[in-house]
């Protein structure tokens, strides 16, 4: 924080922003599509445990292998030694 002063605390907020809308979006997108398909297709009157533990499953990996890209953006500018934004 020395050589770099204040502002280097807030490297990456730009990216981690962007990702953090986007995962959370994508999250529980695809959360309320498996949770009606449980209900739709599959005919559940009421959601067990299990359904809901592989609701939340399905839809957290496949946010993580979504916005993957995204952290790793934000993990390299935040240890950059450059001043760059996003763009």
């Amino acid at each position: 924080m020395k050589n770099e002063g204040l502002f280097t605390l807030y490297k990456g907020l730009s990216t981690g922003l962007i990702g953090t809308v986007f995962s959370y979006g994508i999250y529980f997108w695809w959360y309320r599509l498996w949770k009606n398909f449980f209900y739709h297709v599959l005919k559940r009157e009421e959601l067990n445990d299990v359904d809901i533990s592989v609701i939340t499953l399905v839809a957290g990996v496949i946010n993580s292998c979504v916005t993957n890209p995204i952290w790793f953006i934000n993990t390299r500018m935040t240890i950059s030694k450059d001043k760059k934004g996003i763009i």
